[in-house]
């Protein structure tokens, strides 16, 4: 029997995951070009000068490619103050996504394509939606009790509608960067809890 010091196993090496993560980064920027749809793994590996094989080596196939993608959205802006209420939340929200238009790109793409229950990302904008909603809810019924949204407004009615105007000027914003996202949301955002 020998004394010598077991193996121990190290995490993956440094080089794969910087490798991963520039699959990950062409990835999102292919799925923001194309959409899941009218993307392959091949122009992935492509956008890298990559084979194939090494990209399915790091996330197995489009779908796991496509879970790492929104997974990383989601992952953005997890850290923003919401001691402040609604309205300063997501204008701060929106002024930090200035910097990442690919992110918004894939999602606005994604949960376009993924409004049909057969797409594999349904599910994911389904549950995202409904953490999204419970999220702003809890910034809604904290609002009102400060007394910064008025006491008579539909909690719910006020939270689709926050959520639409984001969207909404999100997308207007990603169509054309010359649309002013940050101020509108504010402008809209504190319209409707007026």
């Amino acid at each position: 029997m020998s004394t010598a010091e077991p193996r121990v196993r190290r995490g993956p090496y440094a080089k794969s995951r910087e490798r991963r993560a520039e699959v990950l980064h062409a990835a999102i920027a292919v799925f923001g070009a194309k959409g899941y749809n009218g993307a392959s793994m091949r122009e992935v590996a492509r956008e890298l000068g990559m084979s194939l094989t090494a990209v399915t080596h790091h996330f197995g196939n489009k779908v796991g490619l496509l879970e790492a993608v929104l997974e990383e959205t989601d992952r953005q802006g997890e850290d923003v103050d919401m001691s402040q209420g609604l309205v300063d939340w997501a204008t701060n929200l929106a002024e930090r996504n200035l910097a990442r238009p690919e992110l918004l790109r894939v999602l606005a793409i994604v949960a376009a394509e993924a409004s049909s229950p057969e797409h594999p990302a349904h599910e994911w904008v389904v549950q995202r939606y409904d953490r999204i909603r419970a999220l702003v809810m809890e910034l809604v019924l904290e609002d009102q009790r400060a007394g910064r949204i008025a006491a008579s407004h539909d909690p719910s009615y006020v939270v689709d509608s926050a959520l639409a105007l984001w969207d909404g000027l999100q997308l207007q914003w990603l169509i054309d960067p010359k649309v002013d996202m940050v101020s509108r949301l504010n402008f809209a955002l504190k319209a409707l809890v007026a």
